[in-house]
């Protein structure tokens, strides 16, 4: 079988940085006890199945949300839709906003939320990302890759997502 078709492990066809990269973030959460949790718009559960390709992952990934519509956000996150409104999907209040949602009550311990336009919307590439701990702080970042095409949006905000998750851990 071709490894690029491996419906097991993204690895074959986004390559392994990326799982070796997951590899040590799950290793160092598995020897916290800390859950982690992701609510993910345009890279559609990108990062969450990252997590999942790896055996033993169950013990660090809580749950994985894909939220890529405004009522999935309202639905699933709680995101009032006067935010969504006001703020737009992509936008710094509506990323805090839906890390934050995945920490509320007895949550997971980290909430990674990802919103962005991957090729299409007011300003193709722009993709806000943020990480929230129980208790803790919530960190934002945005980027901005231009129109460098759908994929190509979507593998750097997962390498950025990873970026963001080493740096607050």
């Amino acid at each position: 079988m071709d490894p690029r078709l491996d419906a097991e492990a993204l690895a074959g066809v986004i390559g392994t940085d990326f799982q070796a990269r997951t590899r040590r973030l799950l290793h160092q959460l598995s020897g916290t006890g800390r859950m982690l949790a992701t609510a993910e718009s345009c890279t559609g559960g990108l990062l969450a199945s990252l997590f999942t390709d790896i055996p033993g992952a169950s013990h660090v990934l809580d749950r994985g949300l894909v939220v890529y519509s405004l009522r999935a956000k309202q639905d699933l996150l709680g995101i009032p839709e006067e935010m969504l409104e006001t703020h737009g999907a992509v936008s710094k209040p509506v990323a805090v906003a839906m890390a934050e949602a995945l920490v509320r009550q007895d949550g997971p311990d980290i909430g990674v939320s990802i919103t962005g336009y991957a090729d299409t919307g007011p300003e193709p590439g722009l993709v806000h990302m943020a990480v929230a701990h129980a208790g803790g702080d919530t960190v934002h970042r945005v980027r901005r890759f231009g129109t460098v095409g759908r994929g190509a949006v979507r593998l750097r905000t997962l390498s950025a997502a990873l970026d963001l998750l080493e740096e607050t851990l």
